[in-house]
């Protein structure tokens, strides 16, 4: 198996396969890609760090095996990979396997592990990598290769709700308590609408006053210019006209992502987040999609309300692996943070 770094001319290629893939996200595909590394710098005193991207694509032989992206930050003589970047509201992206779905169990193990192994060597000989982060996505990816390889590997989680048998079902099987505040919204008024792009900066200014947002408003923008015509969304709750909350979701193939936004606002002693995603779960099975994600299930204090909604728990996997001379600093560094606490 042999890599490949893509290029322009790769462009349809690289999406062809992204679309083909069971196991890929709208995150993957090349535009989104662009955009992402556009707005992943990271501040560093009083300039930054501009990330270098390589789609890397994956060969056996003449045929296209799977691709993955990866970030590039040097920092000093320190260089680091990191898939998805930072500072881009992503939780995973990693690689895509052509048809991973299909493959027979004995060949998906082997080839993944051999694709792993010449991924490892041009991170580790080419790119000369000191730290890597890759953030598989919620797919059933095998992670021994990743360990057998000296990555410590971290499980990470997310909510994903089928919508096979329609919107009654779901329905009926989300929380009675939640459907209780649903129904208290709309009597109180709360109407939920499709936004536009002057509603981003509301819904932008909210989410930094709850802390709730880790990105530039210049990216919100960019991605709603570019995506909003066939991939993103942006539904708000109003109340006599008047702005309240907002969530951006994304849309591809089958599934729908709630991915920024539902910030937790409480109108009164309601939760206006149940009557906002419930109203996207809504619009997502009019549309026919199968699945929508409420992303992140590992923070405790929202696993309350993530739960009423009766979706699937999914694991993905976190591989991180550090240079010798990073782990002894890492060492260093912990043995003595006790004596500054």
């Amino acid at each position: 198996m042999e890599l490949k770094v893509a290029d322009e001319g790769d462009k349809n290629s690289w999406d062809d396969l992204v679309f083909s893939s069971d196991n890929s996200t709208l995150y993957h595909t090349w535009d989104w890609l662009v955009k992402m590394n556009e707005h992943s710098s990271i501040k560093v005193f009083s300039g930054s760090i501009d990330p270098v991207l390589y789609r890397l694509m994956a060969y056996e032989g003449s045929e296209l095996y799977g691709l993955i992206p990866l970030y590039v930050y040097k920092f000093l003589s320190v260089n680091i990979v990191f898939s998805p970047p930072v500072g881009v509201e992503n939780s995973y992206l990693g690689p895509v396997i052509k048809k991973y779905d299909d493959i027979k169990l004995r060949n998906k193990y082997s080839k993944f592990i051999v694709f792993q192994k010449v991924l490892d060597g041009f991170m580790k000989d080419h790119l000369m990598s000191d730290v890597i982060k890759i953030d598989m996505s919620p797919f059933p990816y095998d992670p021994r290769s990743f360990i057998w390889s000296g990555y410590s590997v971290v499980p990470r989680h997310t909510y994903v709700l089928s919508l096979k048998e329609g919107k009654d079902v779901v329905w009926t099987n989300i929380h009675i308590n939640l459907r209780s505040e649903i129904k208290k919204a709309r009597k109180a008024g709360i109407v939920i609408e499709e936004g536009s792009k002057e509603h981003i900066d509301q819904l932008f200014d909210l989410m930094v006053k709850r802390g709730r947002i880790h990105t530039s408003r210049e990216y919100i923008h960019d991605i709603y210019d570019d995506f909003s015509r066939g991939y993103v969304k942006l539904f708000i709750a109003k109340k006599d006209d008047q702005f309240l909350t907002g969530v951006l979701i994304t849309y591809y193939k089958k599934k729908v992502d709630a991915w920024i936004g539902a910030p937790g606002l409480l109108f009164g002693n309601l939760n206006l987040n149940g009557i906002l995603l419930w109203h996207t779960i809504e619009w997502a099975c009019s549309q026919g999609y199968d699945y929508y994600e409420i992303i992140g299930a590992d923070t405790p204090e929202l696993f309350p309300f993530k739960n009423k909604f009766n979706a699937e728990l999914r694991h993905y996997y976190s591989m991180r692996w550090y240079s010798p001379l990073i782990r002894i600093g890492k060492g260093i560094y912990h043995s003595f943070k006790p004596e500054f606490r």
